[in-house]
């Protein structure tokens, strides 16, 4: 095939069939968000290949409908990122009735979310996408060190970067104003504040816990179509004609493609030497007119793992100041584990 636009799509990454065809028999899994999407996609090859699959997430008919079509190794756990006394209450519950948890994949999150606070006062995205994520893993972490090796999964995105675009801004976090409280709010760069906080916190647990036989990596599925994009496309003929848009000219990928950097997180043998990592599938989103979000096409293709391009997200002083706003929001939860 010539070079072009399509191209790309014969360069994602997948996972091999042996990773593919391991027997998880005995292995417990919990992944969040997994009514539908990535969340969905991953809890159903994790149950084909054996695994015991918590499916969690807020819309309990959905996950009810999901497990029925999954058989008996799946089960239903409420839990709403938004709201993180029911964080709590999932992270107990499963404290109680497993004795041992070889996969957390924090996959639930919200992208381009209108202006909004958590049940606990967070700004919307940094409290779904991050500090949900943060007391579930926490609160889970002595029973994943019972189960060494055990692996945790933090779902961020190559916006973590930068915000994309013309206007674009290099990712950071607004370490006075993480609330949104004193600036205007920006719903692309708030989101863009929540993907740089998983990957950064990703490494620092994997710093932290790495030793007790912990393996915690975020990744960057890809431009993928689900439904976390609704607040951006809306409904009718106008999202339709733009989801197309979104899938050839901002190379939008399907669930399957989208699902393998998680997967491969799961599954291989190496991942264990890259703790701390970011495993990001090939071809990041490109904005409009062929504007990407890294800054060279090397960087644009990905990497199991893919060197880090923000110095911001490299600096350890800046982890380890992140590490102790992310508990200082979620420790009241944590103090009454």
């Amino acid at each position: 095939m010539a070079t072009g636009a399509f191209d790309f799509r014969n360069n994602l990454r997948y996972c091999t069939e042996a990773d593919l065809s391991k027997d998880l028999s005995g292995r417990a899994a919990v992944v969040t968000g997994a009514s539908s999407g990535i969340g969905r996609c991953v809890s159903t090859q994790l149950v084909r290949q054996g695994c015991k699959v918590y499916l969690a997430g807020r819309d309990k008919e959905k996950l009810k409908r999901v497990a029925k079509e999954l058989g008996e190794r799946a089960r239903v756990l409420y839990v709403d990122f938004s709201d993180l006394t029911t964080v709590k209450a999932a992270a107990q519950e499963l404290l109680g009735s497993l004795t041992k948890l070889d996969y957390l994949v924090n996959n639930a999150g919200t992208y381009n979310h209108p202006h909004a606070c958590t049940k606990q006062g967070h700004e919307w995205h940094m409290g779904v996408n991050h500090l949900g994520a943060v007391l579930f893993t926490l609160l889970l972490t002595p029973l994943l060190i019972k189960s060494a090796p055990a692996r945790v999964v933090l779902t961020s995105s190559a916006l973590h970067y930068s915000t994309g675009g013309r206007g674009r801004k290099l990712g950071y976090i607004d370490w006075e104003d993480w609330n949104w409280i004193t600036r205007n709010y920006e719903r692309e760069l708030a989101m863009t504040q929540s993907m740089l906080a998983n990957v950064m916190w990703a490494t620092e647990y994997a710093e932290r816990f790495g030793q007790q036989g912990i393996t915690a990596v975020s990744v960057h599925p890809g431009c993928v179509s689900t439904g976390a994009q609704r607040h951006m496309l809306g409904e009718g003929c106008y999202a339709s004609c733009f989801k197309c848009f979104l899938k050839w000219g901002i190379r939008m990928i399907d669930v399957w493609p989208g699902s393998q950097s998680t997967l491969y997180a799961l599954l291989s043998d190496d991942v264990p030497n890259h703790n701390g990592g970011h495993f990001a599938q090939a071809y990041s989103p490109v904005l409009p007119f062929g504007e990407p979000v890294y800054e060279t096409k090397d960087q644009d293709s990905g990497g199991w793992p893919m060197a880090e391009p923000l110095p911001f997200a490299r600096d350890p002083v800046n982890r380890a100041r992140l590490w102790k706003l992310s508990e200082d929001a979620v420790r009241f939860f944590l103090d009454r584990a």
